[in-house]
């Protein structure tokens, strides 16, 4: 049955059961009614006995009776009543129709009721029947009673238009139940066809969708009325139909194939795939559909992959693999399969889904890549790992036969001079020919191994008893030396390239892989040392310098102690001005007997044994201490740099030791510059950050020493909250002879100026260097050319002096791109120009406007500093001139803070490039002038380019 004729039969039993509810309540109301009406008239006529009662109990014999007609009469003529007096004898004394009078009550039902009422004096009720001439009557009989409380007549009184009354209003009644019963059936007809129609036919449409939606195809029911709960419903409908087409169509173009199998049938049948699935396996969805789950391995079901997947099914759980399976056409591939439960809300899985994914190509790659693990891919020699491996069971071996081991480390002399000037093709050229001659200058069972760069190892294993002997080692040894040096063409020169080795012999040299490594590695540069093209064996006496490096490193641990480090600092000079800009504090070990030592000596030993932090933590005290001392010395202020180490950085307590050197000092925290390694900065950036914004916070100054040695990643780079990058010594060393190091440098000063970061180059030793460095707009340099790290009473000499770069240097010739400034305030002019002038820049300053738009038209000008208030011109007005005839200007206003109105008119006319409040701090001065420079520059690189 519809829900719209189920609607239907409710209302209509609702109207239904509300009629007959009406009729039985009219019904009792109409006997209750006439119980009200016949006890009214038994009232009344009670009323009535008692007042003829007491009238005629006045009277005797014919006078009673006349006294009893005449209040009948005065009953009648007010009431229009039948009224009758009847004596105990049952013979009438007085009626409305005289002619009755002394007749006697007929026989029947009424005579008895009045005899009853005239013996027990009770109230009844009785009815006259119809005659020709008179209508039924309904009569009440009451007692006649004396002053002595007896029955001396009985009144019958007529209530019958009371009761036609009543009789009227309850017919007209059920004719008004009647009426809304027909309306309610009219009702519950209108509400059929309403319900036929709002719900039936949108229900009916929502059941053809899902059914279409079943079948899977994409349907969308009709929204009539999107406020009712059909609407509602269609709604949501629609869009879960929506997102099942939205699921379904990235099922079907997802890039790997997916199944779905049925648990609850035989096999496991497939109940679903994508068109992933066709195309990897060629079968089409009809041609699977139903078939087991394991059809595509066939026969082939000896796959550990495959136990693994069926274990999982029965236990319900997720679980990959990979296993062999075969196209339509035959052809075997490598199928990497994950398949995971779908589950029902409170039972086991019904379904299970199957991604597929064809890794036939990276299957037959596996091969390449584990060559690729264990060998160098350059020359296809061995490579670290599988030389270090071999090498460990070539120790066991020999442990186990009592025979000789020896490892020969070789190192190319001067590749590097090789590779430089023939170019880097050339060089690997020459590492694949040195490694098919060290192949085939060792024997079957003999290991030749690349170790990274131009440095070979070769395992030499005894087989033979005396095979290793020292003569034959040593001809074995220098055969390599001969066909490693032997000449061989490279970039269309003809070359000699030879080679140093360092020998270790197992047992006597070393019991392990690592030591007998390190011995040859030692021995190695020894023979580097003697004049290279030779070999070197260990020997005690490699150890014994060896032993002096680990006495010189047990001497550090009282370094410290006995104030034997000292603190040389070495110049940061600016390219824009020539003046020096800042200090590098760098350690120095003044050995009681070996003399001033430089940190190479000494750092590394610290650093693996931990002393870098109490060493690192005297460096920073002392650099501040020093720094503070200049200052109130009266030398110009200057922040001083010292390293951090990658201890340091991971310790806690760097921020407090940073504090208290500060606070100990005195020096301001802008003038304390923390330098951090790359490799430290990006090893790991989440501890890296936070530490680094802990020092900001502090106030000073951070930089990345050595960049482009490591491996930067440049979104770690922008959240660093650093100030400059330190430009590698590697690089600009070469910046002048080899084209990849002058662009590397190059990249890093433009990537460094658009994330607005200073650039310090160190290790500057040549004219040459600087002037290239100060082409691409370097910042900062630092080294030999201008002065080697001094001790501090020199440097402070040296800052007295004033010593400068030569102007020719610093990127602030006589013809660079000038620098104008226009202020009306003489005063506040000549102080812009002093302070700007300092920093090397070729300034014009002037006072009017004209002269300003006379100087813009006879020079080169990349920056303009304004004044917003001049009585001539406002400085909005002019720069904005300054906008539309010299767009490539940068222009830099001078305002006061309650300028505001014209600060917004310059930022919505684009006037300018950057604000200054007055008053001027110089720093902040200098700092927009050196930006906008920078900017100039670049705009007139990519104009050129």
């Amino acid at each position: 049955m519809r829900i719209s004729t189920k609607l239907t039969v409710v209302v209509a039993t609702v109207f239904a059961v509300i009629g007959v509810a009406g009729l039985l309540t009219i019904n009792q109301m109409r006997d209750i009614t006439q119980r009200s009406i016949g006890s009214e008239a038994v009232n009344l006529a009670q009323a009535m006995s008692t007042l003829m009662a007491f009238e005629v109990t006045q009277h005797a014999g014919e006078a009673r009776q006349r006294r009893y007609q005449e209040l009948v009469d005065f009953f009648v003529t007010h009431e229009k009543r039948d009224i009758e007096i009847v004596a105990p004898d049952l013979t009438i004394l007085a009626d409305v129709t005289t002619n009755h009078i002394g007749t006697s009550i007929e026989a029947g039902e009424r005579r008895q009721v009045i005899a009853q009422t005239l013996r027990d004096g009770q109230a009844r009720m009785t009815r006259e029947a119809a005659t020709e001439n008179e209508p039924e009557m309904r009569q009440v009989v009451v007692p006649v009673r004396d002053g002595a409380r007896n029955i001396i007549a009985a009144l019958v009184f007529e209530y019958t238009p009371l009761y036609n009354d009543m009789t009227a209003l309850a017919a007209k009644a059920f004719r008004q139940l009647a009426i809304l019963a027909l309306a309610g059936a009219a009702l519950a007809l209108g509400c059929a066809l309403y319900l036929a129609r709002s719900v039936s036919a949108p229900l009916r449409q929502l059941t053809e969708a899902a059914l279409q939606l079943g079948r899977g195809q994409r349907a969308q029911a009709a929204v009539r009325d999107a406020s009712d709960e059909i609407g509602e419903l269609a709604t949501v409908f629609n869009s879960m139909s929506s997102a099942l087409h939205l699921r379904e169509r990235a099922m079907e173009s997802t890039f790997n194939g997916i199944m779905i199998v049925d648990l609850g049938k035989p096999g496991f049948p497939l109940e679903y795939v994508n068109r992933a699935f066709e195309r990897i396996t060629g079968y089409t969805a009809a041609q699977v559909l139903g078939k087991p789950s394991d059809f595509l391995v066939r026969g082939d079901v000896d796959q550990p992959g495959l136990h693994e997947i069926r274990l999982a099914m029965r236990e319900g759980r997720e679980a990959h693999a990979v296993l062999r399976g075969y196209r339509r056409d035959g052809e075997p591939f490598w199928n990497e399969v994950s398949i995971a439960p779908v589950r029902s809300d409170d039972g086991p899985p019904s379904h299970y889904v199957a991604i597929i994914s064809d890794i036939t190509e990276a299957r037959n790659d596996s091969d390449q890549l584990a060559h690729q693990a264990q060998f160098d891919i350059l020359t296809g020699l061995a490579n670290r790992s599988l030389m270090m491996d071999r090498l460990k069971q070539a120790i066991g071996s020999a442990q186990r036969h009592g025979e000789r081991i020896v490892v020969a480390f070789i190192d190319l002399d001067d590749f590097k001079l090789i590779n430089d000037n023939l170019g880097h093709e050339a060089g690997d050229q020459l590492l694949r020919e040195v490694a098919q001659r060290l192949q085939a200058s060792i024997r079957p069972r003999d290991t030749a191994a690349r170790f990274g760069g131009d440095e070979f190892v070769l395992l030499l294993r005894e087989g033979e008893q005396g095979a290793l002997g020292e003569a034959q080692l040593t001809e074995r040894i220098r055969a390599v030396l001969e066909s490693v040096a032997a000449p061989l063409t490279l970039a269309g020169r003809d070359i000699q390239v030879h080679c140093s080795i360092g020998l270790a012999a197992f047992p006597q040299d070393g019991a392990d892989a690592e030591i007998l490594v390190k011995h040859a590695d030692t021995a190695m540069y020894r023979a580097k040392e003697l004049g290279r093209n030779g070999f070197q064996f260990f020997t005690e006496a490699l150890q014994l310098r060896a032993q002096q490096q680990l006495e010189l490193g047990a001497s550090l641990h009282l370094a410290l102690e006995r104030d034997e480090f000292e603190l040389h600092y070495q110049p940061q000079v600016s390219l824009r001005s020539g003046r020096v800009v800042g200090l590098e504090a760098l350690l120095r070990w003044r050995h009681p007997d070996k003399g001033l030592l430089g940190p190479g000596h000494f750092i590394s030993f610290a650093e693996e044994s931990g002393l870098i932090i109490p060493i690192g933590e005297w460096v920073l005290r002392r650099a501040c201490k020093q720094n503070k001392a200049w200052q109130d010395a009266g030398l110009p202020p200057l922040p001083v740099a010292v390293n951090i180490s990658a201890r340091q950085c991971a310790q806690q307590e760097l921020e407090a030791v940073v504090r208290a050197a500060l606070a100990d000092s005195g020096l301001a925290p802008h003038y304390l510059e923390l330098e951090l390694t790359e490799s430290i900065s990006m090893a790991d950036p989440e501890h890296s950050v936070p530490m680094m914004e802990r020092m900001k916070a502090i106030g000073v100054e951070l930089s990345i020493d050595d960049f482009g040695t490591g491996y930067s990643n440049m979104s770690y780079l922008k959240r660093f909250p650093i100030d400059r990058l330190k430009l590698d010594i590697s690089f600009v060393r070469e910046i002048t002879t080899d084209p990849g190091s002058l662009a590397i440098s190059d990249a890093i000063i433009t990537m460094s100026h658009s994330l607005h970061l200073e650039v310090v180059a160190e290790g500057v030793e040549t004219e040459g260097q600087l002037a290239l460095l100060a082409q691409r707009q370097c910042d900062i340099v630092q080294g030999f050319y201008f002065s080697k790290p001094l001790a501090a009473d020199a440097l402070e000499a040296l800052l007295r002096a004033d010593y400068r770069l030569p102007g020719h240097l610093t990127g602030r010739a006589a013809d660079a791109p000038a620098l104008l400034v226009l202020d009306d305030d003489t005063h506040m002019l000549d102080l812009l120009d002093l302070v700007l002038s300092n920093e090397g820049y070729r300034v014009h300053a002037v006072s009017d406007p004209e002269q300003a738009f006379e100087i813009l038209a006879r020079h080169q000008v990349a920056v303009l500093l304004c004044d917003q208030r001049m009585p001539a011109i406002s400085g909005v007005e002019f720069l904005s001139r300054v906008r539309r005839m010299y767009p490539e200007v940068l222009r830099i206003m001078l305002s006061a803070c309650d300028d505001a109105e014209s600060t917004r008119q310059a930022i919505n006319m684009g006037a300018v490039y950057k604000f200054i409040e007055k008053p001027v701090e110089q720093a902040t001065l200098v700092a927009l002038v050196a930006e906008a420079y920078q900017l100039y520059h670049a705009g007139r690189g990519q104009q050129t380019a």
